[in-house]
């Protein structure tokens, strides 16, 4: 089963903050919440990822817990086999540059949470990065005219800038 980037995303908070019910996640990944700046979740959705991680036998149900206001809240805990996807995924540059801003902050931010170092990943990503920066520029200089092919350039170099900065120790 082929999991959603926002249950990628779940599951790395689960690993980084261990057993947690839904609602606790949600308000961790709203747009308020820090790691939520890089990519927030709504409950909806925080929800059927939990779902879809259980399912796929990355996430198990604890015992409900009871409180005075509202239902039981279940909380959830990565399994092993939750841990080795969430750090597959981690260690895995992100192949798009539209996914910099969104998908590459969230790892990065959940790495160094989870006490991962930044290299080799960081250095794998540039490398990435600086492939595509390359044929970007080559595109944009072929045709000083064209729009989005200055555009693409010229955010692609933002974005190899901005990796270059994290790669210096």
């Amino acid at each position: 089963m082929e999991l959603q980037v926002h249950a990628r995303v779940v599951l790395g908070v689960l690993c980084v903050e261990g057993p947690a019910h839904g609602f606790a996640l949600a308000r961790m990944l709203s747009p308020e919440a820090e790691l939520g700046r890089a990519w927030s979740v709504s409950r909806p959705q925080v929800y059927r990822a939990i779902e879809q991680l259980a399912d796929a036998g990355f996430a198990k149900a604890g015992e409900v817990e009871t409180g005075s206001r509202g239902p039981g809240r279940t909380p959830f805990q990565v399994t092993p086999a939750g841990s080795a996807a969430a750090r597959e995924w981690l260690d895995q540059p992100v192949d798009h540059l539209r996914d910099a801003r969104s998908e590459l902050l969230i790892k990065l931010m959940l790495r160094e949470r989870m006490g991962l170092p930044r290299s080799p990943f960081i250095d794998e990503q540039y490398q990435v990065f600086a492939d595509l920066t390359d044929a970007l520029s080559k595109r944009s200089d072929a045709d000083r005219d064209d729009l989005v092919a200055i555009w693409r350039a010229e955010m692609a170099r933002g974005v190899l800038s901005a990796i270059q900065r994290l790669r210096r120790p």
